[in-house]
Order: C-alpha cells, then structure tokens, then sequence
C-alpha cells in the first residue's frame, strides 16, 4: 500500500496504483522505494484501512485524519449526499477527495452532493454514470481528473467551482445531454477531449487558457458559437472537428498554430478569416467544409498542408499569398466550384492530386512548377488551356486524367516521360505533338 492507495479492481481490470498518478495507472511510473529492512514479500504488506458509512465505502488516512471516497461494487444508485467527516474507531476523518473510479458505471446513480472539503475529484470519478443528472460541486475543487464525467449521457448542466484550475482529458467526452457550461475565470487548461461529442450550444472560454487540446470540442454537433480569449495561441488537432452547427468563429490575433484537421467537417462555416501571424496551414484543417465560399489568408502564409480544403464543394475562389511555396497532396481535391486559382511565382511545388476534381476550373498557368505530382489535374473536367513549366521532365501517373474538355497542349521539349493514363480520358483532345526527348510512355498513357 502507498499513500493510501493500491491494488484495485475496476471492471475486471487490476491497476497498482499510487499518487500523483492516479489518473493513469495503467502509463509507466516511476517510484521512490526506501528499503527499511530486509526481508520476504508479506514483511512489507500494509493492509488498507477501510469503513463503509451510510453504504459509501471510505479509504482512511490515519496520519492525516483524512477519507477518500473509493468503489464499492458499483453499487451506489440513488441520490447520495457525503458527509463532510465520517468517525471510525472513534477517530474523526475529514472527507477530502473522490477517488479513482469511485462511482465510475453505477448506470442508477443520480446526483450527488458533495462537501466543502472536497478538493480533487478522481480519474473516471463518475464515469459511465448514465442516469446522473447533477453533481453540486464546492469551492476548493481545483482539478478534475481523466475521464472524470465522461459518458454521463444524462448529465445536462455542470456549475463549476470557481476554485478549478484544469479539467482533465475527456472530463466530459459525450455528455451528450449537456447543452451549457460556465468556466471559471481560474480555468486555465483544458484536456484532450475534454468536451468531445457533448451537446453544449454555445460557450465562453475564459482568458487564462492560451491552447486548445487535440479534440477538445470534436463532434460537438449543437454548438453554434464559441468565444475564444485574446491570449489563446494554438487549437489542436481535430480541435472543432464535426462542429457541423458552427457557422462562425473569431480567431484571437495571436493565434498562431492550427493544428490538423482543426475544422474538418464544419459544414456550417461559409467564410473564414485568418490572423496574421498564421504561417502555415497543416492537413486536412478546412476539409469537407462543404459551404466554404471564400476564406482570407494572412499575407504571411507559406505552405498549405495535405486536403487542406479538401471537398470544399462551394469555394468558388482563393487569393494565395505571395510567399506561398507549396500546396500539398489533394489540397484542392474536389473543390467543385473553384473555377480559376492564381499561383504566386515561389510556389513550386504541387502534391499528388493537389486540384484533382476541380470540375470547374477551365484553365491553370502551372509555368512557375518545378515539382508536379501525380493525379494533379485529373478529373478537372471543364479545363481547356494549361500552361505546363517549361523545365518540367515528366508527367505523372492520371495527370490529365478524364479533362474531358481539353482539347489541345503545348508539351515542354524537355519532357521524357509521360506516366500511366495520363492523357485517359481526354475525349476532346484530337492530336498533340510530343517532344523528340521523349523515352517513356506509361501504359493507357493515351
């Protein structure tokens, strides 16, 4: 046993466990072991010391005075109210913490109060609690662990203590009841996943926080408007992804990282503008806004990652930044109503199937290229003129794959190869003069 704490069984699961870890029992730790004596295994057994009060089973600090609540079975329904000290042996103990687990899938439990002693809720503290509808939460609470109200699908508002500090990760992943949350001014993190998948409409995040976690708002599908703080400088991974309800955002000026896939799938977006001190777009950040018409790049933008925008179906078109030197792999795939792009002369680089799918683009002047990959224009539909790079020396794979339209090109002399179905159908095309350096043809090139 240390620090009160030890072996225990959670859904079939044995964690050895020890503070301040434990959040994660099941992540690598590291201990400080004092040996005191020599000795077998059983010398340095210590039996916890537990009571059950009012059926909530207690752990005992005896040198503190102080009772944790632990698990018992999974057995606590109802409503439960905890004392703020229990009395064992004629000893009283202050009642100071939920430990781990300590209510975790008791599917009857439906509220709880808690006393002012109460300073830390455990990892997965009510986690699975589906028929919890409110928890009344005391000043002095500074932290929520991992998991601590995730899946509590019944849980429909949260008053937080104006004492928190952090909220662990997934703390209310898939609160899917729960529509509105005030955070206290003293909130200064919040976890991955922290509200991934609740039913939280509209919120307000308060100014110590400076970074948003990987997937700390994903799925939340009702949530129509957030206010970001001044001082928030990066939005993780996956960040508001599915936010299909959230039709407008205002970024903070000094934002300066978006993680990938930030906005991926926020349908209701139709315009966007960026701050300045963004300088690079990672993967997949806008892809299937669908209603994207038009976004607003920073001047000091230089690359935009993999399907940045891809499926952005509506976005008719983009001014790129003059700095800008690479456009990554289906960065435009299936933007159907782009119809015309400028590139800027130090983009030189263009990603396999960087505009494959523009169905409305007609024409493109790729001569500042020296980097083409495959499928780069395949399936644009609607392009009739291309101007290729003069210097460029193959074409690759579907490169002009089913430009049903196209009708004629102008090859470079320096081209030596032409890479599998290249030309496939361009029904439109009638003849094209091909360079005498010309040593490769792919199969189905024509």
């Amino acid at each position: 046993d240390i620090d009160g704490s030890g072996l225990i069984d959670y859904d079939g699961w044995f964690y050895w466990w020890a503070y301040p870890d434990e959040d994660y029992p099941y992540n690598e730790v590291t201990f400080d072991i004092a040996l005191l004596k020599e000795g077998s295994g059983s010398d340095f057994v210590q039996k916890e010391m537990t009571t059950v009060v009012d059926g909530i089973k207690y752990s005992l600090d005896a040198n503190q005075k102080t009772a944790k609540v632990i698990a018992n079975n999974h057995s606590y329904s109802g409503d439960i109210d905890i004392p703020a000290n229990i009395t064992y042996d004629n000893v009283v103990y202050k009642v100071n913490a939920l430990g781990f687990g300590c209510f975790a899938d008791c599917k009857g439990l439906t509220s709880v109060k808690l006393p002012s002693g109460i300073t830390s809720l455990g990892g997965r503290c009510f986690e699975m609690c589906e028929s919890l509808r409110s928890v009344s939460l005391r000043d002095g609470i500074t932290s929520f662990g991992n998991h601590c109200f995730a899946d509590c699908n019944s849980l429909t508002s949260v008053d937080l203590p104006s004492s928190i500090t952090s909220l662990g990760e997934d703390c209310f992943r898939y609160c899917s009841s729960l529509k509105s949350i005030k955070l206290p001014s003293s909130l200064t993190s919040l976890g991955k996943f922290c509200f991934e998948g609740c039913g939280i409409e509209s919120i307000v995040l308060p100014d110590g926080i400076t970074s948003l976690g990987y997937h700390c708002f994903a799925d939340c599908s009702s949530l129509k408007s957030i206010k970001l703080p001044d001082g928030l400088t990066s939005l993780g991974e996956c960040c508001f992804y599915y936010c299909i309800s959230l039709s407008s955002i205002d970024l903070p000026l000094g934002l300066i990282s978006l993680g990938d896939g930030c906005f991926f799938g926020c349908s209701s977006l139709t315009s966007f503008k960026l701050p300045s001190n963004i300088t690079s777009l990672g993967n997949n950040v806008f892809a299937r806004c669908c209603n994207l018409k038009s976004i607003d790049l920073p001047d000091g933008l230089i690359s935009i990652g993999d399907r940045c925008f891809e499926k952005c179906e509506n976005l008719e078109s983009i001014k790129l930044p003059l700095g800008i030197n690479s456009l990554g792999k289906g960065c435009f795939y299936d933007c159907s109503s782009l119809s015309s792009i400028s590139l800027p002369q130090k983009t030189t680089s263009l990603g396999t199937g960087c505009f494959r799918g523009c169905s409305s683009l007609t024409n493109i002047d790729l001569s500042c290229i020296t980097s083409l990959g495959a499928m780069v224009l395949a399936g644009c539909s609607n392009l009739k003129n291309v101007k290729l790079p003069s210097g460029i020396t193959s074409l690759g794979a579907n490169f002009f794959y089913s430009c049903s339209n196209l009708e004629s090109i102008d090859l470079p002399s320096c081209l030596t190869s032409l890479g599998y179905g290249c030309f496939s159908g361009c029904s439109s095309l009638e003849s094209i003069d091909l360079p005498s350096c010309l040593t490769s043809l792919g199969d189905g090139c024509f």
